[in-house]
């Protein structure tokens, strides 16, 4: 039995943004954040939550409609030269893929998030 090993010259690109390179990405990173927590209930139900003023944003809404919520409560968090977080809290009743629509709506906002269940953090 004979082997043949294949011995070639791989080269990988990758581009890194360093910090502080940009200045719009810089005064950002700087600016203090608030979080918006959102619930995700049985049932496909969504509540978000201002943390820092304890508002709630909106309350019991289907998915289509807390696309809306979200980008309203960061509006509001962007006017007052701050950060709008994301954290999804699932209940233990809600369908994981209620979960994963919650984290689709914040990365079609834009909004940075993390899912609040440790075996479920990114």
């Amino acid at each position: 039995m004979f082997g043949f090993i294949w011995v070639s010259d791989i080269t990988t690109f990758t581009h890194i943004n360093m910090s502080g390179s940009d200045p719009e990405q810089q005064s950002q990173e700087n600016r203090r954040r608030t979080i918006l927590e959102l619930q995700v209930k049985a049932k496909g139900l969504f509540i978000v939550t201002n943390q820092e003023t304890g508002t709630v944003e909106c309350g019991d809404v289907r998915r289509d409609a807390l696309e809306r919520c979200l980008r309203q409560a960061s509006d509001q968090v962007e006017q007052n030269d701050r950060q709008a977080v994301v954290l999804i809290s699932p209940s233990e009743q809600s369908a994981v893929q209620h979960t994963i629509d919650a984290l689709d709506v914040c990365k079609r906002l834009g909004l940075p998030g993390n899912i609040n269940k440790e075996p479920l953090q990114l």
